[in-house]
């Protein structure tokens, strides 16, 4: 987030994601832009699966200041879940699917 106010201070948003979802697409994030950007005002288009939202996510200028103080193992879902500002939610077939260790790897394999 530092990084973004000095590379493009002017940003109306920012996709923020993890690596560890193998079943992520291009088509994915790119659905995702496209609900941040068919808003009229400021909303986080969130990744629906498993019956959660959470990332990969776009999210507000207005949420900056809110990822910028998260810390430790508090993430970006926090954000999404704080209820502050409206959610469109994309369906993320897949998304539940993450790779934390090798036998996770061996698993998707």
């Amino acid at each position: 987030m530092r990084a973004l106010s000095v590379c493009a201070p002017e940003a109306d948003g920012v996709l923020l994601m993890g690596c560890d979802q193998p079943r992520l697409t291009a088509d994915h994030l790119c659905a995702l832009i496209a609900a941040f950007e068919s808003q009229s005002t400021a909303v986080i288009a969130a990744s629906s699966y498993a019956g959660v939202q959470a990332v990969p996510a776009v999210f507000p200028r207005a949420a900056f200041a809110e990822l910028s103080g998260l810390r430790g193992d508090k993430g970006a879902r926090s954000v999404i879940e704080s209820a502050a500002r409206p959610v469109v939610a994309s369906e993320f077939p897949g998304g539940e699917v993450d790779i934390d260790s090798p036998a996770d790897l061996a698993l998707l394999e």
